[in-house]
């Protein structure tokens, strides 16, 4: 697969994507869709073509250089119907020789693949998918799948089979042209301890808040042009260090060093679980945003973080096949969320939904997060759960993550009005209601439906909602809607009473802060949080 050398599913090798002792090295795409892009190196290095030809050899300059797109062809896709994902080669074929029997023609498809440190497999999440591909279009992908395929479960998907081409080119200070290159320009530091500053590349730090105005980095980049025509930026780091940055972007150093321990298996697990998968047509592993994990590069790490790092090395959470997709938010709420709620495969749940406290009795209390009498009681009240950190007697080192606890947001009708129609491109009119129509486990809507004059308006999923229905965006979509009406019954506000921040899914951050506070160690956390699931060290 392009870019992914180190997870290699046929030969194991893995020379190419591996630091000296033996780390795999990742490639993580920064994607900020920019036409140029400005950098400065502190040292020595080279600048290198496609083909690993140098075009500038051995160079040092302390201002900016620059790097613009000047030629730009699409990126070419193929469209095709994925019809099932298996672990077992065999079992993909079983439902390819179904499908040949009644005519259809069909291709296995291999994604994932093997982990390698020091030459022994440390991880295998190859998947096989059932396809029917070279369709031109999605809607003859579409057309094909409802006359074909109706009696299976299906989904449309589209490859790349040719790479967007691109003249890049280079130019210093003074904008005088350096060089060009075809699709990707190469930059080699001379060594480790030479960083390169890319400027203007802000990144929002959900617990700290504080964008940056540039991004550091060691060791080699590649600008290359994007599928969008833009140009991306690709790091190369070690997958330790990477798991480092991540967890520094996701604690407060001021946690307990096992609440930073459980993050970091958690990042880790979630890093090795996506290799192959998430960015299998890409010529990098993982993004940098919460698609995959925040990653801003080369940052000021604490030494607590860096400890919990380092004595958690290699560990991860591991069924009985492979290394689990082990998802985090900051706050559940008081219940977790469901899996297939954010990804959605054929595979079933790897850990279920759990309550996040130690008396399962107080559950009891609220029957069912689904329906919303239930719910409307469980935001309004305080319960007995790990995440409550009002609960906890501690300096301010909480406050920042405590008042996510229970929210509530109110808007008027008219402002409201404006955020919606703003947010989907389209003027609503007045607006009636709105209305959850399906909620997950953990009280957490799923879809919902906004009446109004003009048009009725119908969101699906956490992101989208908790985008379109608040002027920046709600914490989490866990809530219940109150109205206040005018003496005709018409509404004149809303108010939003919400419980935790974000999807709810896997650890919750200020649960696992909580149960460190009470003793339990990054072990006790993680067992709590990912039922079924065991820990293992595999390098």
């Amino acid at each position: 697969m392009l870019g992914q050398p180190h997870v290699d599913l046929e030969s194991g090798n893995q020379s190419e994507n591996t630091y000296p002792d033996g780390m795999p090295v990742l490639r993580i795409g920064l994607i900020e869709s920019r036409d140029s892009v400005e950098f400065r190196l502190t040292g020595r290095f080279s600048v290198l073509n496609n083909q690993g030809v140098s075009i500038l050899k051995d160079v040092a300059s302390s201002v900016k250089w620059r790097v613009k797109i000047e030629q730009y062809s699409p990126a070419k896709y193929i469209y095709s119907v994925l019809l099932g994902k298996f672990h077992d080669r065999l079992e993909a074929q079983e439902l390819e020789y179904k499908l040949i029997e009644k005519g259809i023609g069909t291709r296995i498809k291999i994604r994932g693949g093997k982990l390698y440190y020091n030459d022994r497999v440390v991880n295998d999440n190859t998947q096989f998918w059932v396809v029917v591909d070279d369709l031109n279009s999605e809607q003859e992908a579409v057309t094909f799948a409802k006359h074909s395929l109706s009696e299976f479960s299906y989904q449309i998907i589209n490859e790349k089979i040719n790479e967007p081409r691109a003249l890049l080119e280079l130019f210093d200070s003074e904008f005088e042209k350096l060089g060009e290159a075809e699709n990707v320009f190469r930059i080699v530091p001379e060594s480790q301890q030479v960083i390169t500053y890319i400027y203007d590349l802000p990144l929002e730090n959900e617990i700290q808040n504080r964008p940056v105005k540039y991004r550091s980095f060691n060791g080699p980049l590649e600008f290359r042009c994007a599928n969008d025509g833009k140009i991306i930026i690709i790091c190369e780091v070690p997958l330790e260090k990477y798991v480092e940055s991540v967890v520094a972007l996701e604690v407060n150093s001021d946690f307990p060093i096992d609440a930073i321990g459980a993050q970091a298996i958690a990042a880790r697990s979630k890093t090795i679980a996506s290799l192959g998968i998430k960015h299998h047509e890409d010529t990098f592993h993982l993004c940098s945003g919460t698609h995959c994990q925040l990653f801003n590069g080369l940052i000021q790490t604490p030494e607590k973080v860096k400890k919990a790092v380092q004595e958690t090395m290699g560990i991860v959470l591991r069924d009985n096949r492979q290394v689990v997709d082990a998802n985090y938010s900051l706050m559940c709420g008081g219940h977790t969320e469901a899996y297939h709620t954010i990804i959605q495969d054929d595979f079933g749940d790897p850990y279920p939904p759990v309550f996040d406290g130690s008396d399962q009795n107080q559950k009891e209390k609220y029957i069912d997060l689904t329906e919303d009498i239930d719910l409307n009681k469980w935001v309004r009240e305080e319960p007995d759960v790990y995440c409550n950190l009002f609960n906890i007697q501690s300096s301010n080192k909480l406050n920042c993550i405590r008042k996510q606890f229970r929210w509530q947001i109110n808007y008027d009708r008219q402002e409201l009005e404006e955020i919606i129609s703003t947010k989907m491109g389209t003027d609503i009119g007045v607006l009636y209601d709105i209305i959850p129509v399906r909620r997950g486990t953990s009280g957490r809507i799923f879809e919902i439906e906004i009446l109004a004059s003009n048009q009725n308006i119908v969101l699906y999923g956490m992101q989208q909602i908790c985008q379109v229905l608040a002027s920046e965006r709600l914490p989490s979509s866990c809530f219940v809607i109150n109205r206040q009406f005018d003496d005709n019954g018409f509404p004149i506000s809303f108010i939003f009473n919400g419980a935790g921040a974000g999807h709810g899914v896997g650890l919750c951050q200020a649960g696992g802060v909580a149960m460190a506070l009470h003793g339990k160690d990054h072990c006790e956390i993680l067992s709590h949080y990912f039922k079924g699931i065991n820990l293992k060290k595999i390098y």
